[in-house]
């Protein structure tokens, strides 16, 4: 099926798991550009990884309070396919640093 169109989404405070981001990532991998996961406890770094190789079109991802998140998600965020496009400056810091 085809993939559908979402630019921008605000999932915070939700009960989000990796499954179902994978889902997202999926499913909007070629439209989603803004994307906030705060205080998302349900995500791990694995979730992170699927969304960063898969969402090609993201330029701001807010990761503020996932306190189950480490430095793999950083990583996977460096490495993403949108790397190019997710500046320095796009993203809200993460996990145990809960600024």
């Amino acid at each position: 099926s085809p993939s559908g169109s979402l630019e921008q989404l605000t999932l915070a405070m939700s009960s989000i798991s990796d499954l179902s981001l994978t889902r997202l990532a999926h499913t909007y991998s070629h439209s989603l550009q803004t994307l906030s996961l705060e205080w998302c406890a349900h995500i791990s770094d694995v979730g992170v990884a699927v969304l960063m190789s898969q969402c090609s079109l993201l330029t701001s991802l807010s990761l503020k309070a996932c306190k189950s998140l480490s430095d793999a998600s950083a990583l996977a965020i460096g490495r993403g396919a949108c790397c190019s496009s997710l500046g320095e400056h796009s993203y809200s810091c993460m996990g145990r640093w809960g600024c």
